[in-house]
């Protein structure tokens, strides 16, 4: 009795069909370490100018975008907010319930910044965020 196989072993079909090309909603993950880097060189968009006391992050908008089970958004779409703003203080964005509340409180509207951020950026799916981004705040907008 042999124990070769007759024929190579080859990996069974997935149980699920994975997606030929990302859908438009779907958010990720992009990662950018470039893209990332210059956010945060960037001032905080809710600090005074000038006045900034504490280093930028690149905040991960969770709020504005559908959520996707445990899938961050796209590096694409981040926002400068120093660590104040971020998750310091007990007003930040993180301590706040609602996000898109947080923004308008602040006077900020988050989807014309992440489009004019977008307009500086040279990767290759910077098309496709600029879509979503849209897409989204068109969506913000109906029911607002």
């Amino acid at each position: 009795m042999s124990l070769a196989r007759s024929k190579p072993w080859t990996r069974p079909a997935p149980l699920v069909a994975k997606p030929q090309t990302r859908r438009l909603d779907d958010k990720g993950p992009n990662r950018n370490a470039g893209w990332l880097n210059h956010i945060r060189a960037l001032p905080c968009l809710v600090c005074i100018p000038g006045q900034q006391e504490h280093p930028t992050r690149a905040h991960h908008p969770r709020g504005l975008f559908p959520r996707t089970m445990g899938v961050r958004v796209s590096d694409l779409l981040c926002l400068p907010l120093c660590d104040r703003h971020h998750d310091i203080w007990p007003g930040s964005l993180h301590k706040a319930g609602n996000e898109a509340a947080w923004w308008q409180a602040q006077g900020i509207e988050p989807y014309g910044v992440i489009l004019s951020q977008l307009a500086q950026c040279r990767d290759p799916e910077r098309d496709e965020a600029i879509a979503f981004v849209k897409m989204h705040r068109a969506r913000s907008q109906e029911t607002a």
